[in-house]
């Protein structure tokens, strides 16, 4: 039995990327499935790392049953590490939020026996193998929720309202604030949510976002640990997919 979930948001189709990656576009595969570094999906240098978490179960949403089935394929061809993975069809097809994603998730039938934390996390982001670690340390520290926050990205600019991830000296999340003002960080995935924040996080309204989720749960007493990857991509972009292939010609090259 085991006392945490990881959910993983797998089946997003990249549809700015499919004319630079051609295995892609010609597979119709989903990106964590898709765009493949140094001989292995992206999906599982995250995954390498998310196994060794101790009692966390794994559940992974994708778009179609035929996803599903080519991931059990690079599982046994070794492109995947094995593990003992849950997997379901995503209702909302990844359209939406994580937290509707979620909502629709066989997340459901696990809630009812209980469990400490659940970390959300998307398929196609890229981020050191120290950071959901160091979030799990966070969380049995402090005993509270863990908020990565990240650099924002140029092209999210151009969003009308953005969110003001604001913290106190301790590293605590202090406050959002929703602004016009460009914010120079935003709050991102993988997160690390405790029971009680993340049954709020499933009451919210459809289409919430989650910085207005974080707002929801400060007011009603949840403490978020801030946290900064030392690197992160999220692949959404052919400018993303050269930074992650630079990324790994470093790691070569060192």
């Amino acid at each position: 039995m085991y006392k945490n979930l990881i959910f993983i948001a797998a089946g997003g189709k990249g549809r700015r990327l499919r004319e630079t990656i051609p295995y892609l576009r010609d597979n119709d595969l989903p990106k964590s499935l898709g765009i493949f570094i140094k001989g292995v999906p992206v999906l599982a240098y995250q995954l390498s790392n998310l196994i060794k978490v101790k009692d966390y179960q794994i559940l992974l949403a994708f778009n179609d049953e035929k996803s599903i089935e080519v991931f059990k394929n690079f599982v046994r061809k070794g492109l995947i590490p094995k593990h003992n993975y849950l997997y379901f069809v995503d209702l909302y097809k990844t359209s939406n939020t994580m937290i509707d994603v979620l909502r629709g998730s066989k997340i459901q039938d696990v809630l009812h026996k209980g469990f400490e934390t659940v970390i959300t996390t998307s398929g196609d982001i890229y981020y050191n193998s120290e950071h959901v670690h160091e979030m799990v340390n966070l969380y049995k520290r402090f005993k509270c929720n863990v908020q990565t926050v990240r650099p924002l990205k140029k092209y999210m600019a151009m969003l009308k309202r953005h969110f003001h991830p604001i913290e106190n000296s301790q590293g605590f999340l202090k406050k959002v604030k929703i602004s016009t003002v460009i914010p120079k960080e935003i709050a991102s995935h993988p997160q690390l949510l405790i029971a009680s924040a993340f049954k709020t996080y499933l009451s919210v309204p459809k289409g919430t976002l989650e910085s207005e989720f974080v707002i929801k749960a400060l007011e009603r007493g949840e403490k978020f640990r801030v946290i900064r990857p030392k690197q992160y991509v999220n692949v959404n972009l052919p400018r993303d997919y050269k930074m992650l292939k630079k990324i790994f010609n470093l790691y070569e090259t060192s």
